[in-house]
This record gives structure tokens, C-alpha cells and sequence, in this order.
């Protein structure tokens, strides 16, 4: 789901205006990074603090740099917005980025040491449906990930299961976008809003894939979301954080020892204007359905001095790495931004 605001986002605009915006927003976007490079570029979210020497303290975590990526992929016309899943694949050594317009970028980040430097383009591919053809309307809206087979040892093997809002479905697709197989309609997804569904998605060792509402469904409790098996098995309560707003945009499996219980590292997004944009981290444990014990890990708000976005992506890399990544809602006033981080003392 976009974060929407009145001022900012197109969708909340009158038809009309939104129809005319939409329709030059390619141009726009040309012309305001006109002479600009148009390659990735280093960046931060310390924001305007940072350039006075006074950078914002991330407790609980240490960032290990942060990229913003050009409106389109050098020498093309290929979009490169919208960004709402990641996904690594361990076995190709790959990210594989989607897009909430039906589109799947396949990259590989970059390291100078423990610092992420850059991001090369590999690929990209629209999502097709079993005619061949892009998707289209309701069925685009591509908001989850995760990559299957991923950590097998088989090279070219991998699948990648993404989640869908206005339709609510998972469903399986090649690295070059054909779809395989029927899609996956979970129980699990019962109550959820058009635009805020399974926005979250992971494998999460010794409970197999696990998808999360961004919001409480239909009857909950209007601060705690749902979390279940794909396979319909299980379900868990999971309590957003305080913040106003705030919503559950993804997820990524935590390393545990054998006599811990199943966690995941959960991503929130809190956009509600006029109170501050604010990105939180917390660990959650699986405890028995329906139980969760959540830590909170830290707490990132504009109103502190970071410079934040959308942030819907997230995917756990080797080294004890995470990438998040940020939604620009195709708005030249957002940036599409890759950011990595370790959780301390990891």
C-alpha cells in the first residue's frame, strides 16, 4: 500500500487532475532530474542534521549506507518506481525488486567492505499473466515478496512468490515474469481492506511462509494486525507499534537458536499527517498461535532529524545485513532509496 497524502499523491487527487498528472508524470519526472545524474547515487536519512555534523542516533541499530536510485534505469525508459518488496536470493547472489506496477527488477547491491556502494541493474521484466501478457487494472498491484528456493544450493531453481492487494492473492513467477502454477488464496487474508493486505511476506525457518496485514483486519483490534501460515495452520496477533499511523509493511526472518522460538524482523511505516513519518523496527517471536512477543528494536521519525520515506521493502542478506527499501509513489517529492543496516551487536 502507498502511504497517501492529500497534498502529495496523485491517487488523492480529483479524477480528473489525477488522469492529467498521471499522464505527464513521465515528463515531469525527466524534467526534474534534468541534469542530474542519472546513475544510483550515495545518500543517507540522517537528513539536514547530518550536514551540521549533528547526525540523528539509530539505537538498536548501525547503518551500513544507504543509496537513492535514478526515476529509470540508466539508457532506458524502465521505470524504476514504486518500489514495495525485496527479495535476496542466496544461491544467484541477486536482489530481486517489485514494483506496485506489476514490474520485477533483478539487481545485485554492491559492497566496499561492509558499506553498500551501489546497485547494478541485471534485469527487469514486467509480470505477465498466463496469456503472456502484463498485468493490468486491479491485478497489478504488487506489494510482497519472497524468493523460493532461495537458499537450496541449486542454482536456477528459484521462484518468487508475491503478494497482491485489490486482488488478494499470492502467486508464483519466474525471474522473468511468467506466472507458474494457480494463485494462492489464504484464508488468512479474510477481512482485509482493498489496499492493505499482505503487505508482508516471509519464510521464517521451522514455520515455512508467513504473511502479514499491513492493517487490522475487519472485527480486530485497531492496533493489532494478523500474521498466518500461507498454508492456513496458524495465526498470530501481532501489535503495531504506538506510532500514529503506523502499519506493517514487511517482514524478514531472524536467526534463532534451537531452543528460541521462530522470529522475524517486522517493518512499520507510520504516515499520518500532520504527525512526523516514522519507521520502526521490532523483533517478534512466534510464540503458540496465537501469541507473539514483540521487542521493540528501534524507532526512526522525521521529527527527530531523519530524513525518511516509504519504506515497504525489506530482505535479510548474509553478514547479518538487511536492505530496506522505500516506495516513491512515482512523486518527484520522494525518493526511491535502498538502505542498508545491521541490527547491533550482530
Amino acid at each position: 500500500m502507498k502511504a497517501t497524502s492529500r497534498l502529495t499523491t496523485p491517487r488523492a487527487w480529483p479524477g480528473h487532475l489525477r488522469s492529467l498528472i498521471m499522464a505527464y508524470s513521465p515528463a515531469i519526472l525527466l524534467w526534474t532530474l534534468a541534469g542530474c545524474s542519472q546513475q544510483v547515487q550515495p545518500s543517507t536519512l540522517a537528513g539536514a542534521n547530518a550536514i551540521r555534523g549533528a547526525e540523528p542516533e539509530a539505537t538498536g541499530i548501525e547503518m551500513c549506507g544507504t543509496l537513492k536510485l535514478p526515476g529509470h534505469w540508466p539508457g532506458t525508459d524502465i521505470s524504476l518506481g514504486g518500489l514495495s518488496a525485496a527479495g535476496w536470493d542466496n544461491d544467484e547472489q541477486v536482489l530481486y525488486l517489485v514494483s506496485d506496477r506489476g514490474r520485477l527488477h533483478v539487481t545485485r547491491p554492491v559492497f566496499d567492505g561492509d558499506k553498500l556502494t551501489d546497485l547494478e541493474m541485471l534485469d527487469s521484466a514486467p509480470l505477465l499473466d498466463t496469456h503472456g501478457n502484463p498485468l493490468r487494472g486491479k491485478d497489478v498491484d504488487a506489494e510482497s515478496l519472497v524468493v523460493l528456493h532461495a537458499n537450496d544450493g541449486t542454482p536456477g531453481n528459484s521462484e518468487l512468490l508475491v503478494g497482491f492487494e485489490q486482488d488478494h492473492r499470492l502467486q508464483s513467477f519466474m525471474p522473468d515474469g511468467q506466472p507458474v502454477g494457480d494463485p494462492l488464496r489464504p484464508q488468512g487474508v479474510q477481512g482485509a481492506s482493498a489496499n492493505a493486505a499482505m503487505e508482508a511476506l516471509a519464510e521464517i525457518p521451522g514455520l515455512g511462509i508467513i504473511a502479514g496485514l499491513e492493517s487490522p483486519p475487519e472485527g480486530a483490534d485497531d492496533k493489532v494486525t494478523r500474521l498466518f501460515t500461507i498454508d492456513d495452520q496458524q495465526q498470530w496477533h501481532y501489535p503495531l507499534s504506538s506510532a500514529v499511523g503506523s502499519a506493517l509493511t514487511d517482514m524478514a526472518p531472524l536467526p534463532t537458536r534451537p531452543e528460541e522460538p521462530p522470529a522475524a524482523l517486522m517493518l512499520e511505516r507510520a504516515y499520518a499527517p500532520p504527525h512526523p513519518l516514522v519507521i520502526s523496527l521490532s523483533k517478534a517471536e512466534l510464540l503458540a498461535p496465537p501469541n507473539t512477543r514483540v521487542t521493540r528494536i528501534t524507532r526512526l521519525s522525521s521529527s527527530e532529524g531523519w530524513r525518511l520515506d516509504n519504506m515497504e521493502g525489506l530482505a535479510a542478506l548474509p553478514n547479518s545485513r538487511f536492505l530496506m527499501v522505500s516506495d516513491d509513489n512515482f512523486s518527484v517529492l520522494q525518493r526511491s532509496l535502498v538502505t542498508c543496516f545491521r541490527l547491533a551487536g550482530s
